[in-house]
């Protein structure tokens, strides 16, 4: 026997650090569009204030991080500090860091000279040398206050007028630079609450500035700080919650996008793993970070072929858990297993952990009911409760006690994660950790039920599915949905689980529960099988059939929705998730793009532009407006691709854009403008801080003796343009060579074999890279 071989994958995408980038952020887009909506009222010209609250590890800081690319989308410059103690309890300390990470980032815009400029030095000197500068470049007060401060640092008083004078001048120097205002990220918040009168000065100054906002990170405990004086906080303060991950759909997203595309299909866990991942963790992020970075080494190590969750994946955890416990961990574990199985792994007071006494017994008696399909006598529920209530009691003599987020034994707490780790390795799947709630608790065994006895091949909780299936049906009807996307994940896994069972057609069942637990309305979403079409009147009937057993418990089910309707097809998905901005699992088949790709390689080129215009008409993007100017240059509508091109360039700017922007004139007989914008392009390729590459599947060169151009694969953009000047007249043969022979050594010979100094006999064969 041997393990797997090693697979050539990228490197583990797992990381332990805050996520950078927000197009990596998974799971977070309802509180996405929550910040990008305040932001843009900010840009408008608003001051709202947004606080980030949530425990710690949850992903605070990566969601700032998304929130300062969305600022400076909406042309707002993010103004990024990181709270501690030492900033918190000194005026001087606080003002002084946020004086420099003003200058810092006025000047990285571009203001005031920029960071070589005399303004920006002067600035620097005078807050930290403390020597007054001078006054025609005091161009913000603060600074010019520090510099003539003699006295004691930490008596140090910052003056609100002058704070408020100096970001209204820093406000108005970025409107003249094209920019719409500022926004004040600060991570680490809880230090804030420390200090009530920078809180106060924070109050005086925010509200009276114009294009400005707010926006902190924090636990709980900076809240009450808040609320006492930014009175009245809702008036004052958005409050957003950052919670666990309530939907596995999310986690599934979590753990699918840092992956490479291209090896999701064979390395990605499946629906089931991911759904078990999530109720292993309680959808807590960084947890299925830490999960998902041992699964996939896994895999790199060669001990498994897929990312899962094997018993070393588990050891792993447990390692990392052990090493950041308690010092006296191992008498705790030592306490442990000394305990029998049956009294703490299959006890429901431990698995269970949310429920009373009593609770926990209402309960069983429910799914021994539901599970028996009949009422219980009294004499079978009294010997229920006085097993559980023996279980308890025993626990208790053992010295047992609950926690929040652990279990408390012979005096030292263990955390859920290292809890979870702990039993699935030393004790196997005898026992889970369930967080759900008393009424989850009674819910979920009815909904299983009545999924069953419908005929139902399964079932999910929705949470905010309406959106994306009412997108779908406007797709279907001709019309383009509006922006959305809290839907769209569930939608994801609904296509996920049906495209594995193969089944078509789904039932979105809406029920109102009454229980013990108060009062719910509840969406399921109920998987249709081949041979039972899910019907409204069924779930009605057991309702009706089954009444007396739920009076018995105290609950009562009505039916209030029903909608039955077809999942999407590929391309549906595929047009959704475009729309949506949601990535698509690779099982779904190829996305529209490499679809209309593969048409343009067979041949189809109207098929490929009419893919690229229903594209666009979805959603724009520029390298869809792109795409489709080169498809029409190359059939010899110039006058609509040189439109397209300019609009992609306008959308998005790529120098491959602005190519075919100058190919274009040069068709319509613009020679001048084509010879500029051919130019343009190359220099923007060349220029040392370029950000662009060469890399294009196809590129156009216009045609040596006709007014029109053809398609050739493999060669690069640059050397496109410099083929494309020289067709123009604007570079000799000679010129040409010999540009060519320095970028690209290797391939020129080839690609002027191609494209000879004969005018009338081009070769117009597809070049090879």
């Amino acid at each position: 026997m041997s393990t797997a071989p090693k697979p050539n994958i990228p490197h583990n995408p797992y990381k332990r650090s805050p996520i950078k980038l927000q197009e990596d952020l998974a799971g977070r887009a309802r509180e996405l569009k929550s910040i990008r909506y305040y932001l843009g009222l900010t840009a408008a010209g608003q001051s709202p204030h947004l606080a980030l609250i949530g425990q710690r590890g949850i992903g605070k800081t990566s969601l700032l991080n998304g929130a300062e690319s969305i600022a400076r989308d909406l042309k707002l410059l993010p103004l990024r500090l990181d709270m501690n103690e030492n900033k918190a309890n000194s005026q001087w300390n606080f003002w002084q860091d946020f004086y420099q990470t003003l200058a810092l980032s006025m000047a990285k815009a571009d203001c005031w000279g920029g960071l070589n400029g005399k303004i920006y030095a002067e600035l620097l000197q005078m807050m930290y040398s403390r020597q007054p500068g001078n006054l025609d470049n005091a161009v913000m007060q603060i600074p010019y206050v520090f510099s003539c401060h003699q006295g004691d640092i930490d008596r140090f008083v910052c003056p609100d007028a002058l704070v408020i004078h100096d970001l209204e001048m820093c406000i108005l120097e970025l409107r003249n630079k094209g920019l719409q205002g500022v926004v004040v990220i600060i991570d680490e918040a809880d230090c804030l609450g420390m200090n009530v009168p920078l809180l106060q000065m924070f109050r005086n100054v925010f509200q009276v500035v114009e294009h400005c906002s707010l926006l902190l990170a924090g636990t709980e405990v900076v809240f009450p700080a808040l609320s006492d004086v930014f009175s009245p906080i809702p008036r004052q303060f958005h409050r957003i919650d950052i919670k666990p991950f309530a939907r596995w759909s999310d986690t599934w997203e979590l753990v699918l996008r840092p992956m490479s595309k291209e090896i999701r299909g064979t390395v990605a866990p499946g629906p089931e793993v991911v759904r078990e991942l999530h109720d292993l963790c309680g959808g807590a992020p960084d947890e299925v970070q830490l999960y998902c970075h041992h699964m996939y080494r896994s895999v790199e190590d060669g001990s498994a072929k897929q990312m899962s969750l094997a018993p070393n994946v588990f050891r792993a955890v447990l390692r990392e858990y052990r090493a950041n416990s308690p010092a006296n961990v191992d008498a705790v574990l030592n306490a442990i297993e000394r305990l029998p199985d049956k009294l703490l792994f299959q006890s429901k007071w431990v698995s269970r952990r949310h429920l009373t006494l009593e609770e926990n017994i209402g309960v069983t008696i429910l799914r021994s009911e539901l599970k028996h399909n009949k009422s219980l006598s009294n004499d079978d529920r009294q010997s229920i409760a006085t097993t559980l209530t023996d279980g308890y009691n025993k626990l208790f003599e053992a010295g047992i006690t609950e926690l929040r987020d652990g279990i408390r034994l012979a005096g030292s707490p263990l955390s859920a994660g290292f809890w979870k780790s702990f039993v699935e390795v030393e004790r196997g799947k005898r026992w889970t950790w369930d967080d759900d709630s008393y009424a989850d608790s009674l819910r979920q065994p009815i909904i299983k039920k009545i999924g069953q006895e419908c005929g139902a091949g399964g079932h999910i909780d929705t949470i905010a599915g309406k959106d994306a299936v009412d997108a779908l049906q406007l797709l279907r009807d001709g019309n383009i949905p509006s922006e959305f996307d809290e839907g769209m994940g569930e939608m994801i896994v609904s296509a996920l689980f049906a495209h594995d069972e193969k089944l078509t057609h789904v039932a979105d069942v809406t029920f109102q529960i009454q229980s013990p637990a108060g009062k719910q309305t509840h969406q399921c979403r109920f998987f249709e099988s081949p041979s039972v079409q899910l019907g409204e009147t069924q779930f009605h009937e057991w309702v009706v059939n089954h009444q007396s057993l739920l009076d018995g418990n105290e609950i009562a089910v009505v039916v209030t929705g029903f909608n039955r309707w077809e999942l999407p097809t590929q391309i549906e998905l595929h047009r959704l998730g475009r729309i949506s901005g949601y990535p698509i699992p690779e099982v779904f088949g190829p996305t529209e793009s490499e679809h209309a790709i593969s048409m343009f390689e067979h041949g189809d080129i109207n098929g490929c532009m009419a893919t690229f215009s229903r594209m666009l008409r979805d959603r724009e993007a520029g390298y869809l407006r792109n795409n489709l100017a080169f498809c029409q240059l190359l059939t010899g509508d110039a006058a609509n691709g040189l439109n397209n091109a300019t609009k992609a360039m306008a959308e998005d700017y790529e120098p491959l854009y602005e190519m075919n922007k100058g190919i274009g004139e040069y068709l319509i007989g613009e020679h001048d403008n084509a010879k500029s914008s051919l130019r343009k392009a190359l220099e923007q390729l060349d220029s040392q801080d370029s950000k662009f590459n060469s890399d294009a599947t196809y590129v156009l060169v216009i045609e040596s003796t006709e007014k029109r151009c053809k398609s050739h694969k493999g060669v690069p953009v640059d050397a496109a343009i410099l083929i494309n000047l020289w067709r123009i007249g604007e570079l000799t043969h000679d010129e040409l060579k010999a540009d060519l022979g320095v970028r690209y050594q290797d391939a020129a010979h080839a690609w002027l074999t191609t494209f000879p100094d004969r005018r009338g006999e081009s070769n117009h064969q597809q070049l090879s890279p």
